[in-house]
């Protein structure tokens, strides 16, 4: 009799301090849980619905019962037979790449003057997933396209291009750079109004208003960036979303883990690739996982953010909170919602313990807001 209930594979429940989410990594979204439901979840699948509402309070029974209907309907559970348990196992988030390096960013201004050519050259042998050129500045649109066709000779699997919107960036000309560079899966154009071209044949196109003029950009902890993808949720568990197999140069030609990071590794114009990546703390950053950050530790977004090494709260604590983060899990509110109030406000900074949360403080806060 098939009245047991399972969580498909892909679909994992993620606990934050108030509230936790339910991952559905297939379908590339998630659902917003309480925690009662996550220890739910976690604990007691594979037994039947009337056992499980058996565990819970008199005057729980009934919400219980409609978030397992729900869940079964939207199919993030399903059912099936006792002796049928054993043939779904759980996921196994493990994460591996064959790549040396899986992201290269490679900033450029007018004052850049390294040689583009031998970065290419350099690049290729590390066989990287994705390069993003960052073009802040830049004399002309046909400069532009000659950085693209370097780069788009590589062996990357795609190019994503930043530029500003200079006189004579047209769709014509948009069109043209997708069409002599197969590489190219992503266009940003800065600096400029909505246009009409939104996707052209392999690559997505983007415009916007903003004026990004350098690596200070970078760090944004926003929804818009957040990735419900099963290879971002396995790379979270042990290792670090936006620094790990990353490596950048910055604008004139310094080797980072990023553009914004202070520790350098040398210069691109005399110091090849491959002997940046042997310096020892060249990798410390690419294993400090979401789990291991103050506050992210919390949230239940964890692992589906990137994070940022280079701007934190206390630059003296590495496994200090982004300092961009404009998100409160512990009251479950950004700071453009109504009712928002700094993390600060919850808690204490402690360089020993890292972030101690006032669970009275919280509390409080909580039931004015949400009245429990």
């Amino acid at each position: 009799m098939r009245d047991r209930f399972k969580l498909f594979s892909c679909c994992i429940p993620v606990k934050g301090y108030l509230r936790s989410t339910l991952y559905d990594l297939q379908r590339k979204n998630y659902l917003f849980i309480p925690n009662s439901l996550f220890d739910i979840l976690t604990n007691h699948t594979g037994k039947t619905f009337d056992e499980v509402l058996q565990l819970v309070d008199d005057d729980e029974r009934e919400q219980v019962e409609k978030y397992l209907t729900y869940l079964l309907g939207k199919e993030f559970i399903f059912l099936c037979a006792k002796e049928d348990l054993e043939c779904f196992p759980p996921l196994t988030p493990s994460w591996e790449s064959s790549a040396e390096i899986d992201s290269v960013i490679i900033d450029i201004n007018e004052n850049s003057n390294y040689n583009y050519a031998i970065i290419a050259n350099d690049i290729s042998r590390l066989r990287s997933k994705v390069i993003q050129l960052r073009i802040f500045s830049i004399k002309g649109k046909q400069e532009i396209a000659g950085m693209i066709n370097v780069f788009s000779k590589t062996d990357t699997k795609s190019l994503e291009v930043i530029f500003p919107n200079k006189e004579g960036v047209s769709v014509e000309f948009i069109k043209e750079i997708i069409d002599k560079n197969s590489r190219v899966t992503s266009l940003f154009i800065i600096d400029s109004p909505n246009k009409e071209l939104s996707d052209y044949k392999q690559a997505t196109v983007r415009y916007t208003a903003d004026k990004i003029t350098s690596e200070s950009s970078c760090g944004i902890i926003s929804k818009a960036y957040f990735d419900c993808h099963l290879n971002t949720y396995c790379e979270s568990q042990n290792f670090n979303t936006c620094l790990n197999k990353k490596i950048a140069i910055d604008v004139n030609g310094i080797i980072k883990n990023c553009p914004s990071c202070a520790q350098s590794f040398g210069n691109i114009r005399n110091t090849p690739i491959r002997v940046a990546m042997e310096h020892p703390d060249f990798k410390k950053l690419w294993g400090i996982s979401k789990d291991q950050i103050d506050v992210c530790k919390d949230c239940e977004f964890r692992h589906m953010c990137t994070d940022c090494r280079a701007y934190i709260k206390d630059p003296e604590n590495i496994y200090s909170q982004p300092a961009k983060c404009t998100y409160n899990p512990y009251i479950a509110k950004w700071e453009d919602e109504e009712g928002y109030v700094s993390v600060e406000e919850c808690g204490t900074y402690s360089r020993e313990k890292g972030f101690i949360v006032d669970d009275k403080k919280v509390e409080a806060l909580n039931m004015a807001l949400w009245g429990a």
